[in-house]
């Protein structure tokens, strides 16, 4: 029997406060990627920090980043932990973690709204809008 073929991966990043960062990447995608995907929604982007699994403990360390998904074990999909790497065990109180603001704009964008111009003369029975 063939096994399943994916395509898309769903990743999720559990952070010490709970909040969970949650994406879907091309399966074909690197871990790189996954890892520059968290660092743009940290508060503090520069500070060093890890993935990893659990159980069995596995780090997503720089010996994984050139393996795609796949070949990396994350697909369909996984539930990541997030830590600093300056800390032997990081806590919700080591936090915030991410950059809550960018996240807000990002997943709401308030709709714009449509102008209708008034119908003129001569314009026919058109509207723009």
């Amino acid at each position: 029997m063939n096994a399943p073929h994916h395509t898309r991966a769903s990743i999720r990043v559990k952070f010490p406060d709970g909040y969970i960062l949650s994406g879907a990447f091309g399966a074909k995608e690197k871990v790189k990627d996954v890892i520059e995907w968290v660092k743009s929604n940290l508060m503090h982007p520069t500070r060093k920090f890890y993935v990893f699994e659990s159980p069995p403990r596995r780090v997503l360390d720089e010996k994984l980043f050139e393996l795609n998904l796949v070949k990396a074990k994350l697909v369909p999909s996984s539930l990541l932990y997030f830590a600093w790497t300056d800390l032997p065990e990081t806590k919700n109180e080591h936090g915030p973690f991410m950059d809550m603001k960018r996240l807000r704009e990002f997943i709401y964008t308030p709709p714009q709204p449509v102008k209708k111009e008034e119908k003129k003369e001569g314009d026919g029975d058109q509207i723009m809008s």
